[in-house]
Parts: structure tokens; sequence; C-alpha cells
């Protein structure tokens, strides 16, 4: 966590000579000292793989625009002159383009139909330059350090005014919480400073390496950016998620039961906000209920447990990416078995 830390202590630091000046509006968020010297914007538009031709437009907080185009390798550069010198907070958006591949081999460009957000509340360089990357990721901490969907934030930049370094910060443990809610077995970085931390968008680079990652995870739960950002608005503690995410596993499952006793048919419902297992039939009647555990994106997606009110027949079971059930049911009686089922209907509102 040093990179991100040191970035923002020294974000801090010009914070605070900031508000220390004299001269009306002389705010936390206001230009930082050295208002007469030029101020460059810089930074890198990527998904995994730049987006070169990309048109990135940066606003300050009056609403002046600035407009510029990324190079091949997706980095940009805006130069204020010293009679222009923008008003923090600046929130970037990046739209159009191409996804290129850079040094990727097996990898064919297509076109970039996606915009990203990037918010920056101080300059943080030497000479009053900033670093705003343009990726999910910078979408993803924008959203969350605003609580809302960061699209809206780019039309109004005063929504910015309260956001400081240490909310960009706090933004980016929550979004990387609610990765590791999606997968719990991955391994997620928290020393990178994705908002404003240089980077190339070329295999090996830590970040770089990060947005496939992300993306894989998404893709593996059937969550797109949008639904991702709109969680991210809410801690990832959150019972209910404002979008859902058990997708991949949640709908209605038929199974039987092998062992003592016979072949059984069991039914069960997994709501896809919640993981909750309800509907819980034996032979078509009873009820029950229980609940699915993430456990990862991989082969095995979650361990299940649920419980039938027909003989208390308790089921505890794993849930492939296929949506098969495979585990073993018991009964307080001493029956049990092994228990298998697939998923005959995928959950409402679900892909």
């Amino acid at each position: 966590m040093k990179t991100i830390v040191a970035h923002l202590a020294s974000a801090l630091t010009i914070v605070t000579a900031v508000s220390g000046c004299g001269g009306g509006g002389g705010g936390s968020n206001d230009t930082p000292a050295g208002v007469d010297d030029p101020i460059t914007v810089r930074g890198t538009a990527a998904v995994g793989r730049p987006l070169a031709g990309a048109t990135v437009v940066v606003k300050d907080r009056n609403g002046r625009t600035t407009t510029t185009t990324t190079d091949a390798n997706g980095a940009y550069a805006v130069t204020y002159a010293n009679s222009a010198t923008p008003r923090w907070p600046l929130v970037a958006r990046v739209s159009g383009g191409t996804l290129d591949c850079g040094p990727r081999s097996a990898c064919t460009p297509s076109a970039n139909a996606q915009s990203y957000v990037g918010v920056s509340v101080v300059a943080t360089g030497a000479g009053g330059s900033s670093t705003l990357n343009l990726t999910p990721m910078s979408h993803a901490v924008a959203s969350a350090a605003t609580h809302r969907e960061a699209s809206a934030l780019f039309d109004a930049p005063d929504l910015l005014d309260p956001v400081n370094p240490l909310d960009l910060l706090d933004a980016t443990f929550t979004v990387l919480d609610w990765l590791l809610r999606l997968d719990p077995t991955i391994l997620l970085p928290r020393d990178i400073d994705f908002v404003g931390g240089a980077f190339v968008p070329v295999p090996g680079d830590s970040q770089d390496a990060f947005l496939d990652l992300m993306a894989a995870i998404l893709a593996a739960v059937f969550i797109d950016s949008p639904a991702f950002d709109l969680l991210v608005t809410t801690p990832p503690t959150s019972v209910t998620p404002v979008a859902p995410i058990y997708c991949d596993i949640a709908g209605h499952y038929d199974g039987t039961l092998d062992g003592s006793g016979g072949i059984l048919t069991w039914s069960a419902d997994i709501d896809p906000s919640t993981g909750v297992i309800g509907n819980a039939t034996l032979n078509g009647s009873g009820s029950g209920a229980g609940a699915a555990t993430r456990t990862g994106t991989g082969a095995q997606r979650a361990h299940a447990r649920w419980t039938t009110t027909s003989a208390l027949t308790s089921f505890d079971a794993s849930i492939a990416a296929d949506a098969t059930i495979t585990g073993t049911w018991t009964t307080p009686l001493g029956a049990g078995g092994t228990a298998s089922g697939r998923r005959t209907r995928p959950a409402s509102g679900c892909p």
C-alpha cells in the first residue's frame, strides 16, 4: 500500500498548502500553489489493451473542457497555459477509438464501444502536473468515491467538491473488496495507484494485468461494467446488492438423491442477488432454505448448504461452472447418500 499512501500524502500536503493560501476561493480543491505555472494532465486510457485514437475530454470544476486524442499506447496529455489554469477537481472521459493489441499475439483490434471516467482532486506532480488514468478501474473508483455511477460526474463536476485524496483511497479498497467478494480465491494488489499511477498497457505491467483480471472476473459471473459500477456505490458488506452477483449459478435446480432409502427427487431455487437457497422440496413436498457461498470463478463456483423440512434432510454440495450440483445428503435418523442435480431454469433477470 506504500505507493498509494505516498502519492496521497503528497497530494494532501498540496491540499493543505493551498487551503492555507490567502485570496478568495482558496479551498482544498482549488487551484494549487503556483497558479502561474503551466499545468499538464496526462494519463493512459486502457482496458487491459490500450485505447488508441480515442477522444479524451478533460473538464475542470468550472465546466471548462479541453479535448485531445490518445496515441497508439493509449497515452494522452493536455497542457494548460498560464492563462487557462484549470480549477480542481478535474474529471475526464475517454470514448471511441480502437481496442488496440500492442505486442499481444493472437489479438485483433476492435472498435471501443464504452466510455470511462476518471477524477483528479488536486495536482500532485512536480510543476503542477497530474496523472489521471481512464480505465474500468478509474471509473469504478470514481463511482465508489461519490456513491453514484461515474458517468454522471462528467456532466456535473461540482459533485466532486467534497471528494479528497483519502476518499479515492477508500474507494479503491471498496472496489477491490467487491472483486474479492466475487472471487474469494484471487490475490489482489493493494499497492497500485490505479488512478494516478503511470503505466503502459502491455503484458507484464502490473496495472495492465489487473485490468485483464478484473475483466475476467466480471465476465465469469455475468456482470457487465455498468452493473459493477452500481455495485461499488454500496459497501461490499451489503446483504442485498443493487445488482445480482450470483447470476452464474442462480435459478431453479432439480436433482436426485441416491443412498439409503432409495432414489428421491429434490428441487430448490437460488436467489441471484443474495445466493439464498429457498423453496427446497423433497419428492415435491415440504419446504426448506439455505445459502450458497461463493468459492471462486473457476470450475467450482460455490459451496451450498440447505435443509428441507421433509425428514429434515440436509444437503452439503458444490455448484460447478456449468451449474451442476454434486454432494451429499443426510438426515437425523442416519440416512444419507449422494446428491446430484442441475439448473433447469436460470433466474429471472439474469443472462
